[in-house]
C-alpha cells in the first residue's frame, strides 16, 4: 500500500480491515484470486476489486500510483515494492511452486546445491 495509506501501520492486515478498501488483485483464473475471495467470503467483508491484472510488477505500480491496495508475493515483487508499504496479511495466502526434473538420471551438483538454495531462501524469503 502507499505509504500514506490508513492501514499502513498496522502490523498485519485482515479482509475486515480491507472490507470496502480498493483493491487491486491478480485476474479471476489465478489461484491467488481464488483465495482471496475465499478469505473476503470467510471474513465477511466486501471486496471491492478495481483492477486486475496478470503480473504482480502491474499491481505494484498501481498501488504506487494510489489506485488501492493489493497483495503480492514478496518474493517476486520484492524488487517492485522499495517505495510501496508491506504489511502481512492474515489469513495466510499460500503459492505453489514445483521443481520438475527427469526420474531416470542423477541429478548434477549444480541442480543439488540449487535446489538446496532454493528450499532454505523460500523458508526465509525476506531474510527475517
Amino acid at each position: 500500500m502507499p505509504a500514506d495509506h490508513p492501514l499502513a501501520g498496522r502490523p498485519e492486515v485482515t479482509p475486515a480491515d480491507l472490507d470496502g478498501v480498493p483493491f487491486v488483485t491478480l485476474f479471476r483464473g489465478d489461484p491467488i484470486y481464488q483465495q482471496l475471495a475465499a478469505a473476503f467470503s470467510e471474513y465477511g467483508a466486501r471486496w471491492s476489486v478495481v483492477a486486475e491484472t496478470e503480473v504482480f510488477s502491474t499491481a505494484c505500480e498501481l498501488v504506487r500510483a494510489g489506485c488501492g491496495v493489493g497483495l503480492i508475493d514478496p518474493i517476486v515483487s520484492a524488487a517492485f515494492t522499495a517505495d510501496i508499504v508491506r504489511r502481512p496479511f492474515r489469513p495466510t495466502i499460500t503459492y505453489e511452486i514445483a521443481l520438475l526434473y527427469p526420474t531416470h538420471e542423477e541429478l548434477s551438483q549444480i541442480s543439488r546445491d540449487f535446489i538446496k538454495m532454493l528450499r532454505a531462501h523460500l523458508k526465509n524469503p525476506l531474510g527475517s
